[in-house]
């Protein structure tokens, strides 16, 4: 091994992280952490759709499924750039990877109009579904509060009757200098 390479090893690393459980569980459980070194490289279509089938397959109130992604990717950097021009200056982080998407869930059930009390209850179990099929697929996922919700109704065009929810980016880990 050359001195050069055995530098560079020294210098970066993708970070690994499981967590010391009480109890026995999934190790895509004990593994999913909220990574924020983003790749560039761009993440295959179909990984893209596995992770939206996940979250199609989460339980919900009545099987209303109230949840939307509204999905911007690297495929088109002037639309994806326009959807980070939402997020606050703490999460310029996200802006490296190749998916942005603001998660939304209709507040009223479709068959009748009555408020669903469970719809980010919901939402959130679909994220998760995505976050443990992320993690299968390679990927690191992060969610993300620090956002202009208001700039985000207007850029995403959001009906009223759809609560935003949060802001997710997805991609491939890249390397931290340490």
């Amino acid at each position: 091994m050359t001195e050069e390479l055995e530098k560079e090893e020294k210098t970066t690393t993708i970070i690994t992280k499981m967590a010391k459980t009480d109890y026995p569980i999934s190790e895509l459980i004990s593994r999913r952490w909220s990574a924020r070194a983003f790749s560039t490289k761009p993440v295959e279509k179909s990984k893209l759709m596995s992770l939206l089938e996940a979250a199609r397959w989460a339980p919900s109130s009545r099987n209303e499924q109230p949840w939307r992604y509204i999905v911007f990717t690297n495929d088109n950097p002037e639309k994806l750039k326009k959807a980070q021009s939402v997020l606050k200056e703490i999460n310029d982080y996200a802006k490296r990877a190749p998916i942005l998407i603001c998660a939304i869930a209709k507040r009223t059930y479709s068959d009748n109009g009555i408020p669903n009390r469970l719809h980010f209850h919901d939402l959130g179990a679909a994220n998760e579904n995505m976050f443990i099929e992320a993690f299968n697929q390679g990927l690191i996922m992060h969610e993300m509060g620090g956002f202009d919700v208001q700039k985000a109704r207007e850029v995403f065009n959001i009906p009223e009757d759809y609560e935003i929810g949060i802001m997710i980016v997805i991609g491939y880990q890249d390397t931290y200098h340490v």
